[in-house]
């Protein structure tokens, strides 16, 4: 319960160097996502930090994913701390779901059939939507 209450806090935050006009050059270019995901140890530590605030024990780490609420791959920001919150891998609201939509999205914007803003769009809000 407590990772839903998180996840629905958040608020996400956009990359604004990623722009309708360059996407093309940004997150349609394969491997962009990882070219702008943070370091592991700034993952790991900012991790540690959103486990701690949430009062989840460090034994339970590898249960939860550190999610970017609206995903590199459509512009979100990699390192804005609002973009940044816990999610549960398993279950009907994992991240093992989540990835899923993100992919579709993704491509729908780079196949022009999705604008960018309302790919994004469709994190701000609740991504069960996107579906």
């Amino acid at each position: 319960m407590l990772t839903g209450i998180l996840l629905i806090a958040a608020v996400g935050a956009f990359d604004p160097h990623v722009t309708q006009e360059n996407i093309h050059t940004t997150i349609c270019v394969p491997g962009y996502a990882a070219s702008v995901r943070p370091s592991r140890q700034w993952s790991a530590a900012f991790k540690t930090r959103l486990l701690k605030q949430a009062g989840i024990p460090q034994s339970e780490r590898s249960k939860y994913e550190m999610d970017h609420i609206i995903p590199l791959e459509v512009g979100g920001c990699p390192t804005c701390r609002e973009n940044v919150t816990l999610q549960p891998w398993d279950g009907p609201d994992g991240a093992k779901v989540k990835d899923k939509v993100e992919n579709h999205v993704h491509h729908l914007v780079c196949s022009g059939k999705m604008t960018l803003e309302k790919g994004q769009a469709c994190f701000v809000g609740d991504w069960r939507m996107c579906r």
